[in-house]
């Protein structure tokens, strides 16, 4: 059977890579769900396998499993009680402050996930308009509480629709049922000629090595994205990308290469494969401490050499001239 990529139409093939919904949540232990929360994933599927478009580059996982509202709430602790595991809302963002790079103080902004209002609080002073988006009662809540203008999803005004200067979504894209359909909907809210800015986990960067990772997977991510990806879906959508940037790589990031890169290089579990991957670790570990620790003589703390967690893609769809002139 063809399945054909959401997002380029091109063929997608699987990679043999298949998880039961059973699997996925003993993944995401010591987070602890509701029987009632497994049971809304469990009934979307009761397994899913990983593909790879033959074109773009887009993994995803199908039959889809979308987290719930009810599993935010329960991953990150929404409801008051604390959090646990290693689901976090971030205040601070590299994501934001490449964000910033694009605004100026005439903008009006939409975001799109907004959450807890973090990036709003960011650009608040600098822009005239931020507005917000969240389908999450307790992140709305707690953007409101900081004076934040936010609509639940759904409820922004038609009349908004085709006037922001820029529209800003950072980590929602990969979690969503429909990609393409998400990003062309996002485009709808900027007027023409306006810039839409996305920010992701890039799969081409460290977050590859690591097999299974469950912050990576149902029903955490649904799709993988990289580069060539963003290529494939501008181009569909007669956007143009106006630039990419991925994150430096921090050193309390580094551990991705030194934990993960042996057994990535040296798949197996024979003695052999074991040597291989353990002296891996140590060459790589070495390696970074020693880079890391020259990059601190020069006061920084971070390098463009090697890619870090993220990548953030900005893109602009034509003016009402049909150029792609800047706003």
């Amino acid at each position: 059977m063809t399945i054909p990529c959401p997002v380029c139409l091109a063929q997608l093939g699987p990679l043999g890579k298949c998880y039961t919904t059973q699997e996925l949540f003993d993944l995401l232990k010591p987070v602890r769900f509701s029987p009632q929360t497994f049971a809304e994933h469990n009934d979307q599927s009761e397994a899913t396998e990983l593909y790879r478009c033959t074109g773009c580059g887009l993994e995803i996982f199908l039959p889809p499993i979308i987290a719930t509202p009810q599993f935010y709430i329960e991953a990150y602790k929404l409801d008051g009680s604390g959090q646990v595991g290693d689901f976090s809302y971030s205040d601070k963002k590299w994501d934001f402050d490449e964000a910033a790079k694009d605004l100026r103080t005439e903008f009006s902004i939409l975001e799109i996930g907004c959450g807890p209002g973090s990036f709003l609080d960011r650009v608040k002073s600098v822009v005239r308009n931020p507005i917000g988006v969240e389908f999450n009662e307790s992140a709305l809540d707690a953007a409101r509480h900081k004076g934040h203008r936010v609509f639940e999803l759904g409820a922004l005004p038609e009349t908004l629709r085709g006037t922001f200067d820029a529209v800003f979504s950072f980590h929602v894209l990969e979690h969503v049922l429909d990609p393409f359909a998400f990003l062309k909907e996002a485009g709808t809210w900027a007027r023409p000629g306006g810039l839409i800015g996305i920010s992701l986990p890039n799969q081409d960067g460290p977050i590859r090595l690591i097999e299974p990772c469950i912050q990576n997977m149902p029903p955490h991510h649904a799709t993988r994205w990289r580069d060539s990806t963003f290529k494939a879906s501008a181009h569909r959508l007669d956007w143009r990308i106006e630039r990419v940037a991925f994150e430096p790589l921090t050193e309390n990031n580094a551990y991705y290469y030194s934990t993960y890169l042996g057994a990535y290089l040296f798949p197996g579990k024979t003695p052999l494969h074991v040597f291989a991957q353990q002296a891996s670790e140590v060459l790589a570990g070495t390696l970074l401490k020693v880079f890391f620790a020259t990059l601190r003589l020069f006061g920084r703390t971070s390098t463009n050499l090697l890619k870090g967690q993220a990548m953030y893609v900005a893109m602009r769809k034509r003016g009402e001239s049909g150029s792609f002139g800047a706003v």
